[in-house]
């Protein structure tokens, strides 16, 4: 075994992850993987019509679209956000890349639903022995919200330390430009292996390149000049925070979309090959004379002609398409559609926003609980890096889970109307209905604070 080991749970999922992000990319990716999602017993044997048969298939791009309509529904409203105010100032390059809060918050919702996971971690940088706090601050000295994508964690264990499951190692696969490469336009970068260790209670960090063999000696990233007795590294699920995979969100619409991409194929073939026209001739001329008397060869239209002798007679055929391929196509369709492809179903009149909630409340529930765990795994991560700042204020960061946008429906404004005009509540009330969507007081409101509200607009007429 060595450093590039992977977990078996990560060899299990990583083909299901490829899946779902290629499904994500959509046509290109799709096309280019061949018959891993397009197989055809012809593949090998006729390389040319496999080819065209492929051309002809449509992928159509649901899943990334379901995608970008759920991560914009997590950030119409933006994030809660308490934050120390040491941290306030990395707000905006919380990863010492440019990336903002905000932007790693997208990233991170992003990469749970195409794969199931990603993990943060709070990385200190080295300074000397016995440095203090102002010599850090002076050295430009500071913490790092690190994300790493299910790719990158090849390896994890955990142990039962103190009567709780903890996380005692985790290889990072992190690729890197070689600094020794002079050639200012080359690209070409090479793999190394960061590893995360809880040795002795004690929290260290090592690096191995990609030959396996350790470039350094393990050293202790510590908080306010002291060693850490965990790993700072958080995963966030599509179910849990756990080390342990999950599925992807995105993971059945991706199936079923490739399903249909699939249908697609034998449908478009079917329409080509049995649109073609077949054609039977009869003749009493030997094959020397049809020749000579066809001598374009046998050919069709308004504005050609086939000689066929005296008795000579022509049939044509056009054999009518598979209506069940075609059925397969509406079928698939609809299962994406129930699967959260879309939000408001299509048809033939439009649906009221709270049938549209019904038709997507499991959808949203699994997008809650991303945004849940990745609003915690997130919290947890940037309360390490206050603490690496000095700094203990009440640190959090919460993505909002009001995904639907709320509203009153013309006869629930009329109802909220004449409360209003029978003097029933005040304009404060009507505001709140207005804002909440839905007919209701504010429970922090009593009844005589409604009446004096209301009698005071009476005065005032």
């Amino acid at each position: 075994m060595s450093v590039k080991t992977k977990h078996p749970q990560y060899t299990e999922f990583a083909p299901i992850v490829k899946l779902t992000r290629d499904a994500v990319k959509g046509n290109p990716a799709i096309k280019a993987a061949g018959t891993t999602y397009l197989p055809a017993d012809f593949s090998d044997s006729d390389e040319d019509r496999y080819n065209v048969y492929k051309e002809r298939a449509y992928f159509m791009g649901v899943t990334g679209q379901t995608q970008d309509a759920s991560i914009g529904m997590v950030f119409r409203k933006p994030a809660i956000i308490g934050l120390s105010s040491p941290l306030q100032a990395l707000s905006q390059n919380i990863d010492g890349s440019g990336q903002s809060l905000d932007q790693i918050a997208r990233y991170g919702v992003k990469e749970v639903e195409e794969a199931g996971r990603i993990g943060f971690l709070a990385d200190y940088p080295t300074s000397e022995e016995g440095i203090t706090k102002a010599e850090e601050t002076a050295l430009g000295l500071r913490p790092y919200m690190s994300t790493y994508a299910f790719e990158s964690i090849i390896n994890w264990k955990t142990e039962v330390v103190g009567g709780k499951d903890t996380l005692t190692m985790v290889v990072l696969k992190e690729s890197i430009q070689d600094p020794s490469n002079t050639d200012e336009f080359d690209h070409e970068v090479d793999d190394r292996y960061r590893v995360l260790r809880l040795v002795q209670g004690v929290y260290t960090q090592q690096i191995y390149n990609d030959a396996g063999v350790a470039i350094n000696e393990q050293w202790i990233p510590k908080q306010s000049g002291k060693p850490i007795n965990y790993i700072p590294f958080y995963f966030a699920g599509a179910a849990n925070n756990l080390p342990s995979c999950d599925m992807p969100m995105l993971y059945d619409i991706a199936v079923v979309n490739i399903a249909h991409y699939q249908t697609t194929a034998d449908h478009r073939e079917n329409l080509f090959v049995h649109g073609q026209l077949t054609m039977g001739i009869s003749t009493d001329l030997s094959h020397a004379e049809f020749e000579a008397a066809n001598s374009n060869g046998v050919t069709v239209g308004a504005r050609e002609g086939i000689f066929l002798g005296e008795s000579g007679s022509l049939q044509s055929i056009t054999a009518p398409e598979s209506g069940a391929l075609r059925v397969a196509l509406l079928d698939l369709l609809d299962e994406m559609r129930d699967l959260g492809a879309k939000k408001v179903q299509a048809g033939g009149q439009a649906e009221t926003a709270e049938a549209a909630r019904i038709n997507a409340s499991a959808q949203t529930s699994t997008l809650s609980t991303v945004a849940m765990n990745v609003s915690e795994a997130m919290t947890k991560c940037l309360i390490d890096m206050s603490l690496f700042m000095g700094a203990n204020d009440d640190v959090s960061y919460t993505l909002n889970q009001d995904f639907w946008e709320a509203s009153l429906d013309p006869q629930l404004i009329s109802a909220v109307t004449n409360l209003k005009l029978n003097g029933t509540i005040a304009t404060t009330d009507v505001l709140y209905m207005i804002r909440q969507g839905r007919i209701g007081v504010d429970p922090d409101r009593t009844d005589e604070q409604i009446a004096i509200d209301v009698a005071n607009e009476l005065i005032d007429g």
